[in-house]
This record gives C-alpha cells, structure tokens and sequence, in this order.
C-alpha cells in the first residue's frame, strides 16, 4: 500500500510542476494580451482562447492536487460532532460517494473529448478534444489521489 501512495506522491509532484508551469505561462499570456490591446492598440487574437483553456487545466489539475491535501471544502464541523463510530461511516461513506461520482466524471469526460475532437476553437484552430481533455486527465488525478487518501486513513499514515 505504501508503495502505491508513494507512486502517487510521486505524480502529484509532477503535476504540481505542470500547474506552475500552466499558471506562469497564463499569466504572461494576459500580461501580453493587455500590453498589445492597451499600449500597442493591437490585441492578440489568440490571448483569451489560451488564457481560458489554460485556466481549465489548472482548475482540474489543481483540484486533484487539492483531493490529496485535502484542501477541498467539506463539511469538517458537522462531521466532527458525530461519535467516532458515525464519523468514521460518514467519512467513508463520503469517500465512497466523492469515487462514484468521479467514475461518472470520468466517463462523460472521455465521452465528451471524442465529441469534440472534430470541432476547432475559433481563434487558435486546434482541436476542441484538448481543453476538453482536462476533465477525464483531472478525473483520474482525483480518483487516484482519493485512493491515496483512504488507503492513508485505512493503513492509520499520514
């Protein structure tokens, strides 16, 4: 068990430096697309189409990061007045129904990127499936990070 929450640790840093890199690179893409329209009175094209696709990379990624340090909102006062016994099934509970709903998230995000391959964004004319492709790369960052999680909570770590 250990070993896979290592492996999964060891991806989490990868991602972390990809959310960086994706964050550093947006911003630049604002900074210059205010620069051309304000000072140079020529606005890029392609500035907001990056911007927005780069944000929903960092959103998905970032909330997968977000599913392992459990910085995620939750309900922690209401959980936290149950017995020991109730929180314990509420948390597991919790957990159970947060991997379901990503298995779902999982799947219409596949489904949805097959959708959109043939259709091109209107600025930059790349393939819709590549912004789209957030959502199912996020889903399995989420679900493996919940495994991490529980097998943390179930082997008594972290």
């Amino acid at each position: 068990m250990q070993t896979i929450v290592k492996g999964i640790d060891q991806i989490n840093r990868v991602v972390t430096w990809v959310v960086v890199i994706l964050l550093a690179t947006m911003s630049v893409v604002v900074f210059a697309q205010v620069i051309y329209r304000f000072v140079l009175e020529a606005p890029l094209t392609w500035s907001e189409e990056v911007a927005r696709y780069l944000m929903v990379w960092i959103t998905f990624l970032g909330a997968s990061l977000g599913v392992r340090n459990k910085a995620l909102i939750g309900m922690e006062v209401a959980v936290g007045l149950l017995p020991p016994v109730l929180k314990r099934a509420a948390i597991n509970l919790v957990s159970l129904i947060t991997f379901c709903f990503l298995l779902v998230v999982l799947y219409y995000g596949i489904k949805m990127t097959g959708v959109t391959a043939r259709q091109f964004s209107p600025a930059m004319q790349i393939p819709m499936s590549w912004p789209y492709l957030a959502v199912p790369v996020g889903a399995v960052l989420m679900l493996m990070n919940t495994v991490a999680v529980n097998l943390e909570r179930w082997g008594g770590q972290r």
